[in-house]
């Protein structure tokens, strides 16, 4: 498994933060970066677990546009998403309060297996061409760029 964490020190509250992911709609989301260009409610279930979101935005000139399905949340802490692909991705957002009005944002992205026998080749190869070292850095900077944006935004 490939796992690619990001902290990000934000001058928001984690309520705020949490707030705004929960209530993201086409027009939040690409004002929130530029390379944000599509977002979409597909399902929304009351408790917001197993609700459907779509994403489109490009990061390091690849097209990154999936749907994913929430699968844990804990109010103003966490908001963790899996990806509905053939390949298994999953998104961790982590809120930690630093302060009343300071946040750190743990941004986890998980791709591959986690059994070992079933990750060797697989992750090999995705590590090597889809999700690169340099993807890899440029996914880092865009989650920096993004978190840092709400400052701003909130």
């Amino acid at each position: 498994m490939i796992q690619l964490t990001t902290n990000i020190q934000v001058k928001k509250s984690a309520d705020f933060i949490y707030e705004f992911l929960l209530n993201l709609d086409k027009e939040k989301y690409c004002k929130w970066h530029s390379a944000h260009k599509d977002f979409t409610v597909i399902k929304r279930n009351e408790q917001e677990i197993g609700s459907i979101l779509y994403f489109k935005e490009i990061v390091d000139q690849t097209v990154v546009n999936f749907k994913w399905r929430i699968i844990e949340i804990t109010e103003n802490k966490l908001v963790k998403m899996r990806a509905l692909y053939f390949y298994p991705i999953c998104l961790t957002i982590g809120l930690e309060s630093i302060s009343k009005e300071a946040t750190i944002v743990h941004h986890q992205l998980h791709v591959g297996f986690k059994l070992k026998f079933l990750n060797l080749i697989p992750d090999w190869i995705i590590g090597n061409t889809l999700f690169s070292q340099r993807k890899r850095k440029s996914q880092q900077q865009h989650a920096i760029e993004e978190y840092k944006n709400l400052e701003h935004l909130l």
